[in-house]
């Protein structure tokens, strides 16, 4: 289940949890090689179209699309070694 991660009503202590996990995507994030960082976030931080993301980056849209998987999924990996759940 996806958790809100929007500081509208959110209680004292719901606020503190989502400020871990940004901080323990983050950190996981740095992980992962350079390019997959960059695709990660600038699709998901910056919210860039996938053929925008190719562009700045100089590779083909489906590239990117897997890229992105695959670093999505190296993510995963990343956070359920250090979480010791199953996300």
């Amino acid at each position: 289940q996806a958790k809100n991660i929007s500081t509208d009503e959110q209680s004292p202590a719901e606020m503190v949890e989502n400020q871990i996990i940004i901080e323990q995507i983050q950190a996981a994030l740095q992980n992962l090689k350079p390019f997959k960082q960059d695709v990660l976030i600038l699709r998901f931080i910056a919210g860039l179209p996938v053929k925008e993301v190719a562009s700045i980056l100089g590779k083909t849209s489906n590239s990117i699309k897997v890229t992105q998987h695959r670093a999505l999924k190296d993510l995963r990996l990343i956070l359920e070694s250090h979480t010791g759940e199953d996300l």
